[in-house]
């Protein structure tokens, strides 16, 4: 399976990223890039985009950047800093693994505005559970 077969299985089979308006973009191994438009249902009293939703976007980058090894993960613990607040155009997650073991990930993501301003920066920590993705799909070939 090639990546693209990959991003086009994601983005039609994870509803909550399809609900939520966001894309997976780009994938490779231990790297992934998602993106979201700003939108009114997005944000949050003040007219910006909601944290919530920025936190979303960037756990979506940092497991599909560390399931791109084969097996499925899930969040143990993340952080984020909120740097600048945006209120509109697309929002695009860099994810980049920082760490992959048997059991542990570790990854980056930035989040970045249409004007490539860092918007926030997050750490997410994740379970490698060691389970196959779904559907027989096998891990995405690195990119190169």
């Amino acid at each position: 399976m090639d990546h693209q077969e990959f991003i086009d299985y994601f983005n039609g089979h994870d509803m909550f990223s399809r609900k939520n308006g966001i894309r997976l973009t780009k994938l490779g191994k231990g790297f992934a890039e998602a993106e979201m438009d700003f939108a009114p249902d997005r944000t949050n009293f003040m007219g910006t985009m909601h944290g919530g939703a920025l936190f979303t976007l960037a756990d979506v980058a940092a497991g599909t950047a560390l399931i791109s090894h084969g097996s499925l993960c899930v969040t143990l613990n993340s952080a984020i800093n909120y740097i600048r607040p945006t209120s509109g155009g697309k929002l695009k997650a860099v994810a980049r693994e920082m760490h992959c073991g048997a059991k542990i990930g570790v990854c980056d993501v930035t989040i970045f505005n249409e004007g490539n301003h860092v918007v926030c920066t997050c750490t997410y920590t994740m379970y490698m559970t060691g389970k196959p993705l779904p559907s027989g799909l096998t891990s995405p070939p690195a990119q190169g």
